[in-house]
Protein backbone atom coordinates (compact mmCIF):
# COMPACT_ATOMS: atom_id res chain seq x y z
CA UNK A 1 0.00 0.00 0.00
CA UNK A 2 2.81 2.19 1.20
CA UNK A 3 4.09 1.99 -3.01
CA UNK A 4 0.92 2.85 -4.36
CA UNK A 5 0.72 5.85 -2.42
CA UNK A 6 4.12 6.80 -3.66
CA UNK A 7 3.14 5.85 -6.93
CA UNK A 8 -0.11 8.24 -6.95
CA UNK A 9 1.02 10.93 -5.04
CA UNK A 10 4.11 10.75 -7.70
CA UNK A 11 1.72 11.09 -10.39
CA UNK A 12 -0.20 13.49 -8.98
CA UNK A 13 2.43 15.31 -8.50
CA UNK A 14 2.19 18.32 -10.67
CA UNK A 15 -1.49 18.57 -10.35
CA UNK A 16 -0.92 18.81 -6.49
CA UNK A 17 1.34 21.80 -7.12
CA UNK A 18 -0.81 23.34 -9.19
CA UNK A 19 -3.83 23.03 -6.72
CA UNK A 20 -1.48 24.03 -3.95
CA UNK A 21 -0.27 27.29 -6.05
CA UNK A 22 -3.99 28.22 -6.58
CA UNK A 23 -4.50 27.82 -3.01
CA UNK A 24 -2.05 29.41 -1.90
CA UNK A 25 -2.02 32.75 -4.31
CA UNK A 26 -4.66 34.39 -2.22
CA UNK A 27 -2.91 34.46 1.08
CA UNK A 28 0.49 35.59 -0.69
CA UNK A 29 -1.50 38.37 -2.23
CA UNK A 30 -3.45 39.17 0.51
CA UNK A 31 0.08 39.45 2.72
CA UNK A 32 1.62 42.05 0.25
CA UNK A 33 -1.97 43.77 0.59
CA UNK A 34 -1.41 43.56 4.48
CA UNK A 35 2.08 44.50 4.17
CA UNK A 36 1.36 47.49 2.36
CA UNK A 37 -1.39 48.60 4.75
CA UNK A 38 0.71 48.51 7.25
CA UNK A 39 3.69 50.51 6.11
CA UNK A 40 2.07 53.36 4.39
CA UNK A 41 -1.45 53.76 6.28
CA UNK A 42 -1.02 52.11 9.81
CA UNK A 43 -4.88 50.78 9.51
CA UNK A 44 -5.95 48.80 13.11
CA UNK A 45 -6.06 45.12 13.67
CA UNK A 46 -9.57 44.85 12.72
CA UNK A 47 -8.65 45.95 9.13
CA UNK A 48 -5.76 43.70 9.46
CA UNK A 49 -8.42 40.63 10.56
CA UNK A 50 -10.77 41.27 7.84
CA UNK A 51 -7.85 41.05 5.17
CA UNK A 52 -6.72 38.09 6.24
CA UNK A 53 -10.28 36.60 6.46
CA UNK A 54 -11.05 37.95 2.93
CA UNK A 55 -8.16 35.95 1.29
CA UNK A 56 -9.18 33.15 3.37
CA UNK A 57 -12.31 32.72 1.60
CA UNK A 58 -11.12 33.22 -1.38
CA UNK A 59 -8.56 30.18 -1.27
CA UNK A 60 -11.89 28.43 0.34
CA UNK A 61 -13.85 28.81 -2.34
CA UNK A 62 -10.78 28.23 -4.71
CA UNK A 63 -10.07 24.83 -3.27
CA UNK A 64 -13.69 23.95 -3.52
CA UNK A 65 -13.24 24.59 -6.97
CA UNK A 66 -9.93 22.26 -6.88
CA UNK A 67 -11.60 19.34 -5.49
CA UNK A 68 -12.89 18.60 -9.06
CA UNK A 69 -9.92 18.73 -10.96
CA UNK A 70 -8.16 16.54 -8.16
CA UNK A 71 -10.67 14.21 -8.44
CA UNK A 72 -11.08 13.99 -11.88
CA UNK A 73 -7.20 13.19 -12.14
CA UNK A 74 -7.53 10.74 -10.02
CA UNK A 75 -8.40 8.22 -12.42
CA UNK A 76 -8.92 9.55 -15.43
CA UNK A 77 -4.99 10.97 -15.06
CA UNK A 78 -3.69 7.10 -15.59
CA UNK A 79 -5.87 6.78 -18.93
CA UNK A 80 -4.29 10.00 -20.21
CA UNK A 81 -0.45 9.62 -20.26
CA UNK A 82 -1.25 5.24 -20.95
CA UNK A 83 0.08 4.20 -17.58
CA UNK A 84 -3.47 2.69 -16.59
CA UNK A 85 -2.40 -0.04 -19.32
CA UNK A 86 0.81 -0.96 -17.86
CA UNK A 87 -0.60 -0.62 -14.38
CA UNK A 88 -3.30 -2.85 -16.21
CA UNK A 89 -0.69 -6.00 -16.48
CA UNK A 90 0.29 -5.73 -12.98
CA UNK A 91 -0.43 -8.05 -10.42
CA UNK A 92 -1.73 -5.70 -8.34
CA UNK A 93 -5.09 -6.02 -6.13
CA UNK A 94 -7.59 -3.31 -7.55
CA UNK A 95 -8.88 -2.71 -4.27
CA UNK A 96 -5.72 -1.14 -2.98
CA UNK A 97 -5.34 0.28 -5.93
CA UNK A 98 -8.65 2.60 -6.05
CA UNK A 99 -8.26 3.08 -2.69
CA UNK A 100 -4.92 4.47 -2.51
CA UNK A 101 -6.20 6.72 -5.44
CA UNK A 102 -8.67 8.16 -3.06
CA UNK A 103 -6.06 8.64 -0.84
CA UNK A 104 -3.84 10.66 -2.77
CA UNK A 105 -6.51 12.88 -4.03
CA UNK A 106 -8.76 12.99 -1.70
CA UNK A 107 -6.15 13.75 1.13
CA UNK A 108 -5.04 17.07 -0.57
CA UNK A 109 -8.68 18.46 -0.15
CA UNK A 110 -9.24 17.77 3.09
CA UNK A 111 -6.26 19.38 4.00
CA UNK A 112 -7.29 22.83 2.07
CA UNK A 113 -10.32 22.56 3.72
CA UNK A 114 -9.29 22.08 7.46
CA UNK A 115 -5.93 24.67 7.16
CA UNK A 116 -8.94 27.51 5.90
CA UNK A 117 -11.10 26.23 8.54
CA UNK A 118 -8.56 26.54 11.30
CA UNK A 119 -7.43 30.46 9.78
CA UNK A 120 -11.07 31.10 10.08
CA UNK A 121 -11.52 29.69 13.24
CA UNK A 122 -8.39 31.75 14.81
CA UNK A 123 -10.03 34.85 13.42
CA UNK A 124 -13.23 34.32 15.35
CA UNK A 125 -11.56 33.56 18.44
CA UNK A 126 -9.03 36.86 17.97
CA UNK A 127 -12.54 38.79 17.60
CA UNK A 128 -14.43 37.00 20.46
CA UNK A 129 -11.54 38.24 22.62
CA UNK A 130 -11.92 41.84 21.18
CA UNK A 131 -15.19 42.38 21.08
CA UNK A 132 -18.62 40.25 23.26
CA UNK A 133 -20.64 39.95 20.01
CA UNK A 134 -18.21 39.81 16.80
CA UNK A 135 -20.79 40.12 13.78
CA UNK A 136 -20.29 37.08 11.18
CA UNK A 137 -19.77 34.45 14.03
CA UNK A 138 -22.60 31.94 13.05
CA UNK A 139 -21.93 33.27 8.96
CA UNK A 140 -18.21 31.76 9.30
CA UNK A 141 -19.58 28.19 10.56
CA UNK A 142 -22.05 28.15 7.95
CA UNK A 143 -19.45 29.24 5.20
CA UNK A 144 -17.08 26.51 6.23
CA UNK A 145 -19.60 23.76 6.08
CA UNK A 146 -20.60 24.68 2.64
CA UNK A 147 -17.17 24.15 1.29
CA UNK A 148 -16.83 21.41 2.89
CA UNK A 149 -20.01 20.17 1.46
CA UNK A 150 -19.26 21.63 -1.98
CA UNK A 151 -15.79 20.09 -1.90
CA UNK A 152 -17.74 16.62 -1.09
CA UNK A 153 -20.15 17.53 -3.95
CA UNK A 154 -17.32 18.01 -6.90
CA UNK A 155 -14.88 15.81 -5.79
CA UNK A 156 -17.68 13.27 -6.39
CA UNK A 157 -18.77 13.65 -9.37
CA UNK A 158 -15.48 14.25 -10.68
CA UNK A 159 -14.45 11.00 -9.81
CA UNK A 160 -17.40 9.14 -10.69
CA UNK A 161 -17.00 10.91 -14.19
CA UNK A 162 -13.21 10.05 -14.33
CA UNK A 163 -14.54 6.51 -13.68
CA UNK A 164 -15.75 6.44 -17.41
CA UNK A 165 -13.78 8.99 -19.31
CA UNK A 166 -10.39 9.19 -20.23
CA UNK A 167 -10.04 12.80 -19.37
CA UNK A 168 -9.26 14.70 -16.16
CA UNK A 169 -10.05 17.71 -17.56
CA UNK A 170 -13.71 16.31 -19.40
CA UNK A 171 -14.02 14.49 -15.77
CA UNK A 172 -13.72 17.97 -14.09
CA UNK A 173 -15.81 19.88 -16.17
CA UNK A 174 -18.38 17.61 -16.31
CA UNK A 175 -18.96 18.00 -12.18
CA UNK A 176 -18.76 22.03 -12.31
CA UNK A 177 -21.32 21.44 -15.39
CA UNK A 178 -23.46 19.33 -13.27
CA UNK A 179 -23.16 21.30 -10.34
CA UNK A 180 -23.80 24.67 -12.33
CA UNK A 181 -26.75 22.98 -14.11
CA UNK A 182 -28.62 22.21 -10.07
CA UNK A 183 -27.72 25.54 -9.18
CA UNK A 184 -29.44 27.46 -12.06
CA UNK A 185 -31.99 25.09 -11.61
CA UNK A 186 -32.69 26.05 -8.30
CA UNK A 187 -32.30 29.13 -8.48
CA UNK A 188 -35.19 29.59 -11.06
CA UNK A 189 -37.28 27.85 -9.57
CA UNK A 190 -37.53 30.02 -6.62
CA UNK A 191 -39.33 33.25 -6.69
CA UNK A 192 -37.97 36.67 -5.56
CA UNK A 193 -40.13 36.88 -2.28
CA UNK A 194 -39.11 32.83 -1.05
CA UNK A 195 -36.14 32.53 1.38
CA UNK A 196 -34.06 29.63 2.18
CA UNK A 197 -34.16 28.86 5.75
CA UNK A 198 -31.45 27.96 8.26
CA UNK A 199 -33.08 24.33 8.59
CA UNK A 200 -33.03 24.24 4.43
CA UNK A 201 -29.98 25.43 4.53
CA UNK A 202 -28.45 22.13 6.31
CA UNK A 203 -31.07 20.09 5.03
CA UNK A 204 -29.00 21.10 1.30
CA UNK A 205 -25.77 20.58 2.67
CA UNK A 206 -26.28 17.24 3.84
CA UNK A 207 -28.10 16.65 0.61
CA UNK A 208 -25.32 17.70 -1.49
CA UNK A 209 -22.37 15.67 0.40
CA UNK A 210 -24.46 12.72 0.21
CA UNK A 211 -24.46 13.10 -4.08
CA UNK A 212 -21.05 13.42 -3.50
CA UNK A 213 -19.83 10.82 -1.57
CA UNK A 214 -22.82 7.92 -3.44
CA UNK A 215 -20.99 9.32 -6.70
CA UNK A 216 -17.46 8.65 -5.00
CA UNK A 217 -19.03 5.07 -3.93
CA UNK A 218 -20.52 4.22 -8.00
CA UNK A 219 -17.20 5.53 -9.16
CA UNK A 220 -15.77 3.71 -7.12
CA UNK A 221 -17.59 0.38 -7.83
CA UNK A 222 -16.55 1.35 -11.64
CA UNK A 223 -13.32 1.15 -11.36
CA UNK A 224 -13.25 -1.99 -9.58
CA UNK A 225 -15.46 -3.84 -12.35
CA UNK A 226 -14.08 -1.80 -15.46
CA UNK A 227 -11.11 -3.48 -17.40
CA UNK A 228 -8.66 -0.94 -18.27
CA UNK A 229 -7.68 -0.55 -22.12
Amino acid sequence: MRNLLWKDFWQNSRVLLAVAIVAAAPYVAGLIIVVVDKLFWSSGPQSGLAGVEGVCWASAWLSVFMAAFLGGNAIAGERTDRSAEFAAGLPIPRGPSVASKAIAAGLPCVTMWALNAAVLGTITWLQRNSSPKPFGYDDRIIGVAMCGCCSILLFGLAWFFASMLKSPVISAAAALGTVAAIVVIAALSLTPAQRITDDQLVCLFGIAAAVGLLSFAVGGIVCLRRAEP
